[in-house]
C-alpha cells in the first residue's frame, strides 16, 4: 500500500490519497497512451484537415519531453526510484493526511499504536449498543411461531435464567415461560427447555398475571414443552406434577388445565392428564371452573 501525494509539497499540512501500488502504475500507464494517442489523433486531423503545420510541429517537440517528464517512462525506462513520489506507511510525516480512494480519512496503525487520538472527523463509529437479555425475550416472543431460538440460548446464563421482564405489559415473564408459551413449528423447544433446566431454571416462578410455565403451555397450545414441563427427572424433564404446577391457581382462580380445557388445547390436557392418572384426572374435573374476561395476549 502507498501514499500518494495530491497537494503542493511546500503546503504546512502534507495531503496523501491511499492506494496500492499495482492499480495506480496500471492507472498511470493508461493515462500517459489515452494522452499521447488523444494529442497525435487532434494533431494529424488539425494537420491533414486544414493544413495546420505549427500543432504538429509543437506535438512532435513536446511530444519526446511531456514522455521524460511521465513517471512510468522514468520507472521503466531510466529506472528512476520512486518517480510517483509516493510514501509507505512508515514513511509518513505524524502531521500527514491520509484520505481513500472515496475522499473519507483514514486512521493509520502507526498512529493508534503511538496512542495518536483520531480526529473527531475520522474518529470511528461508536459501537451500537448491545441488545440487552430483556429485549431478547420479547423478540423471541414477538416472533412467535417464526422464532429461531439460537440468539435466546445463546444469551441466557446461570445469572440470567430466571430473570424476569420488568417492562409494565409483559412484567414476570422470564425464558422459560416464553419458550413453554411460543407456537408449533418453533424448532429446538425441548433442548431449550432441557437446557434451561441445566441452568437452573425454576418452573414455580410465576409472572404478574401469576402464570407458571405451564399455564402458558396449556394457554398456547405447546404440548412439546408441557411433556418436558411435566415428565420425571430421570427423563430430562422438570417433574412438575411433583412440584404441583398444575395446581397453582391464577390471579383469576384458574389451572394450567383449565386454561388448556378452555381454549381447546385438548392435546396439551392429555400429555398433563397422561402423568397425572386417572385419580387425578377426575380431581381437576371437579375444579374446572367457567370464567369469561380470558387473558389473550400477543
Amino acid at each position: 500500500m502507498i501514499f500518494q501525494p495530491f497537494q503542493d509539497p511546500n503546503a504546512p499540512k502534507k495531503k496523501f490519497t491511499q492506494t496500492a501500488y499495482g492499480p495506480h502504475v496500471i492507472q498511470a500507464a493508461r493515462g500517459l497512451i489515452s494522452s499521447t494517442v488523444m494529442g497525435i489523433v487532434i494533431t494529424s486531423g488539425l494537420h491533414i484537415y486544414r493544413g495546420v503545420v505549427i500543432g504538429l510541429a509543437m506535438q512532435s517537440v513536446m511530444g519526446p519531453l511531456n514522455l521524460l517528464e511521465n513517471p512510468l517512462f522514468k520507472l521503466i525506462f531510466l529506472k528512476t526510484e520512486n518517480p510517483f513520489e509516493s510514501k509507505t506507511e512508515s514513511e509518513l510525516d505524524d502531521d500527514a493526511e491520509v484520505l481513500d480512494g472515496k475522499g473519507e480519512p483514514v486512521i493509520l496503525k502507526k498512529s493508534l499504536k503511538a496512542g495518536k487520538k483520531a480526529s473527531p472527523a475520522i474518529e470511528p463509529a461508536a459501537k451500537e449498543d448491545k441488545k440487552s437479555f430483556e429485549d431478547i425475550l420479547l423478540d423471541t416472543w414477538d416472533d412467535g411461531e417464526k422464532a429461531d431460538l439460537s440468539e435466546l440460548m445463546a444469551a441466557v446464563t446461570k445469572d440470567n435464567v430466571n430473570y424476569q421482564v420488568e417492562a409494565e405489559d409483559f412484567k414476570g415473564w422470564n425464558a422459560l415461560m416464553i419458550i413453554s408459551g411460543l407456537g408449533h413449528g418453533v424448532k429446538g423447544v425441548t433442548s431449550a427447555l432441557k437446557q434451561l433446566k441445566v441452568l437452573g431454571a425454576d418452573p414455580k416462578i410465576i409472572d404478574n398475571e401469576g402464570w407458571n410455565a405451564l399455564h402458558w403451555t396449556t394457554f398456547h397450545g405447546n404440548a412439546e414443552a408441557a411433556k418436558v414441563l411435566v415428565s420425571e427427572l430421570s427423563k430430562g424433564g422438570f417433574d412438575g406434577v411433583n412440584l404441583g404446577l398444575h395446581l397453582v391457581a391464577d390471579n383469576d382462580g384458574k389451572t394450567a388445565l383449565v386454561h388448556g380445557k378452555d381454549e381447546g388445547n385438548n392435546d396439551v390436557v392429555d400429555v398433563i392428564m397422561a402423568v397425572l392418572g386417572d385419580e387425578d384426572k377426575n380431581n381437576s374435573k371437579n375444579s374446572a371452573e367457567a370464567d369469561e374476561g380470558l387473558r389473550k395476549r400477543k
